[in-house]
């Protein structure tokens, strides 16, 4: 890996030094060089305080005081500096309500969460390891710092991101870090349930994500995933017994769990977006009615698309996706502004006033024409209207 990539981190240690604080490289910046992995964030941790830190750099940014947490911007590059910090009573199941700042690296490294995430280095890029980090990187074996039950009641999301990791990296779960994950599975609904939909986000991006699921799928976590257990269930099934050469998706994810699950749960408080997308795409997946024209026009092709790769992997049906282009290529009129007449054009000829009555029209005229029943060609449609409402 590029050393270069350290080199305004370099700089911000070597200025925290030579004002006689400590300061280290740590966490993913530190395990994703060791496994030549690309990483975009700098984490430092020192023992300088952050108004300490604030008076020796020129652009910073206080973003956790709480938790001793300020950016320093190097060179437009954003660098986190934490202070060495200590924690205790986490009474939410992930915050703490007691922070000690008096306190060393070496127990700064202790609170944190996995071991592979626990590893310092130094600015000649000297790996310091209190934690056995190097060589559960080596074995691919993520395992907290740690007693796990332990780890897990202070930060109930960090179950999650052993899967993350799991997806993100290719390794496996320790067995005493996964039977604490079985334990203390129920305290994953002490989680805002944003962060909970931001990780299983990440999960399904991570090039593992196969492998993931087939370990999520065995795990008690499953049951406290609102709306989507029974899909976890089907895709970790079908994925430990095939390794299909399709990439999921996040949406595709979430619109096969929802159609296992019978309805959309918007527990995850999903974008107003999102959750029209799901509702739409369960209801087209359920009837296969992703080729008809009144569909297509009204939600274009993603969101059949979608439904068609859900009944795909689910096996409920064939790939549709090129049908579904074709269909929708030879669609007669593709939007409302394709249409031949509007609703100006609708009030010019009835010589009516403005009603309700103009959109209904102007829906009748754009199925008739979808069904290849109205010509979309202005004097076709103006004789029609006439039919309809008269002159």
């Amino acid at each position: 890996m590029n050393n270069e990539l350290f080199k305004n981190g370099i700089e911000v240690i070597k200025t925290l030094k030579a004002q006689g604080f400590e300061a280290f490289f740590v966490g993913g910046c530190v395990r994703d060089y060791l496994l030549d992995v690309k990483f975009n964030d700098i984490d430092i941790a020192s023992n300088a305080r952050t108004f300490e830190v604030r008076n020796l750099f020129e652009n910073t940014q206080l973003i956790g005081e709480k938790y001793g947490t300020i950016q320093v911007i190097v060179n437009n590059e954003k660098i986190q500096i934490t202070t060495y910090r200590q924690e205790s009573n986490y009474s939410d199941s992930r915050h703490p309500s007691n922070v000690n700042f008096d306190t060393g690296y070496a127990k700064d490294v202790q609170r944190r969460d996995f071991t592979i995430n626990g590893l310092l280095m130094d600015e000649n890029l000297s790996i310091i390891d209190l934690v056995g980090g190097k060589d559960d990187l080596q074995k691919k074996v993520i395992k907290t710092i740690g007693p796990a039950n332990e780890r897990f009641k202070e930060d109930a999301l960090r179950m999650l991101r052993a899967f993350y990791f799991v997806s993100k990296l290719d390794f496996y779960v320790e067995n005493e870090t996964f039977s604490a994950i079985n334990h203390l599975a129920s305290t994953l609904n002490n989680i805002s349930k944003e962060r909970i939909l931001q990780e299983l986000i990440k999960i399904i991006k991570a090039p593992h994500y196969k492998k993931a699921l087939s370990l999520l799928a065995k795990s008690n976590i499953r049951f406290f995933l609102s709306g989507l257990t029974k899909g976890i269930e089907y895709l970790g099934n079908l994925f430990s017994n095939e390794n299909p050469a399709y990439d999921m998706r996040v949406d595709t994810f979430f619109t096969l769990c929802f159609c296992l699950n019978g309805s959309v749960d918007n527990y995850y408080n999903f974008s107003n977006r999102s959750l029209h997308q799901y509702q739409e795409a369960l209801i087209i997946a359920k009837e296969k009615s992703y080729l008809n024209p009144h569909i297509l026009f009204h939600y274009g092709i993603e969101i059949p698309k979608l439904a068609s790769w859900a009944n795909y992997i689910l096996k409920v049906d064939e790939l549709r996706i090129k049908e579904i282009s074709q269909a929708f290529l030879n669609l007669p009129i593709k939007s409302i502004y394709d249409v031949a007449i509007n609703g100006n054009t609708i009030l010019e000829v009835t010589q009516k006033k403005m009603g309700s009555w103009v959109g209904k029209i102007l829906n009748q005229i754009i199925d008739l024409i979808l069904d290849h029943q109205l010509k979309n060609e202005k004097e076709t449609l103006i004789k029609y209207l006439k039919e309809q409402v008269g002159n």
